[in-house]
């Protein structure tokens, strides 16, 4: 399975970049973060990012949060994954307190 199939986050930055015309180094240099970090964000290899940071972004990228950071949901099988575990679950445990109240 890739990546690509589950649910993520997709980091728009390349294309906000482009909208307004402004290169890495000095985007990086406006937000007061390095090249390599926001290389890094642009690729989709940072696992977080820092509020202040973001709001930066937003305000030097003029865009939103929203066109920034974009929810990408996973395939219908794994989305439904997730419930149909916790729904096992709950017929375990309601199975577990059955036997219980018999034994």
């Amino acid at each position: 399975m890739a990546a690509e199939d589950g649910p993520r986050i997709e980091v728009r930055l390349e294309q906000m970049r482009q909208r307004r015309n402004i290169t890495m180094a000095e985007l990086a240099r406006r937000v007061g973060i390095t090249e390599p970090n926001l290389y890094a964000l642009r690729r989709g290899s940072k696992k977080a990012i820092r509020f202040p940071t973001l709001t930066m972004l937003c305000q030097e990228l003029d865009c939103t949060v929203g066109e920034l950071l974009v929810y990408i949901p996973g395939s219908p099988t794994q989305q439904a994954a997730p419930r149909d575990r916790a729904t096992a679950e709950i017929g375990e445990q309601q199975r577990e307190q059955q036997i219980e109240a018999i034994g």
